[in-house]
Protein backbone atom coordinates (compact mmCIF):
# COMPACT_ATOMS: atom_id res chain seq x y z
CA UNK A 1 0.00 0.00 0.00
CA UNK A 2 2.91 2.24 0.77
CA UNK A 3 4.34 1.90 -2.20
CA UNK A 4 1.17 2.65 -4.36
CA UNK A 5 0.49 5.47 -2.08
CA UNK A 6 4.09 7.23 -2.80
CA UNK A 7 3.75 7.00 -6.45
CA UNK A 8 -0.22 8.28 -6.74
CA UNK A 9 0.35 11.44 -4.33
CA UNK A 10 1.81 14.34 -5.01
CA UNK A 11 5.94 14.82 -2.88
CA UNK A 12 4.46 17.79 -0.94
CA UNK A 13 2.15 15.68 0.47
CA UNK A 14 2.08 15.04 3.97
CA UNK A 15 2.25 11.55 4.99
CA UNK A 16 2.22 10.08 8.31
CA UNK A 17 2.87 6.15 8.99
CA UNK A 18 1.89 4.79 12.24
CA UNK A 19 2.84 1.22 12.79
CA UNK A 20 2.44 -1.25 16.51
CA UNK A 21 0.13 1.22 18.10
CA UNK A 22 -0.21 0.62 21.91
CA UNK A 23 2.56 -1.49 21.97
CA UNK A 24 6.06 -1.48 23.11
CA UNK A 25 7.26 -1.11 19.64
CA UNK A 26 5.44 1.68 18.70
CA UNK A 27 6.73 4.09 15.68
CA UNK A 28 5.32 6.53 13.92
CA UNK A 29 6.70 9.10 11.24
CA UNK A 30 5.44 12.38 9.60
CA UNK A 31 7.10 13.42 6.59
CA UNK A 32 5.93 14.88 2.94
CA UNK A 33 5.85 12.21 -0.07
CA UNK A 34 9.08 13.13 -1.07
CA UNK A 35 11.00 12.74 2.00
CA UNK A 36 9.50 9.25 2.55
CA UNK A 37 10.43 8.26 -1.08
CA UNK A 38 14.32 9.06 0.03
CA UNK A 39 13.84 7.77 3.08
CA UNK A 40 12.71 4.31 1.99
CA UNK A 41 15.33 4.10 -0.75
CA UNK A 42 18.33 4.30 2.22
CA UNK A 43 16.67 2.37 4.71
CA UNK A 44 15.09 -0.23 2.17
CA UNK A 45 14.65 -2.70 5.50
CA UNK A 46 12.07 -0.08 6.68
CA UNK A 47 9.96 -0.89 3.90
CA UNK A 48 9.75 -4.63 4.95
CA UNK A 49 9.02 -4.15 7.93
CA UNK A 50 6.42 -2.01 7.69
CA UNK A 51 4.61 -4.66 5.43
CA UNK A 52 4.77 -7.28 8.54
CA UNK A 53 3.21 -5.06 11.39
CA UNK A 54 -0.60 -3.62 11.53
CA UNK A 55 -0.28 0.28 10.25
CA UNK A 56 -2.55 3.15 9.92
CA UNK A 57 -1.69 5.87 7.16
CA UNK A 58 -2.58 9.71 7.39
CA UNK A 59 -2.46 11.64 4.52
CA UNK A 60 -2.95 15.58 4.29
CA UNK A 61 -2.90 17.51 1.11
Amino acid sequence: MIETMLQSLQGSTQMCVAADLSLPTEWVKSQTVSEWQTSLKKEASLLQALHQRPAVFLMLA
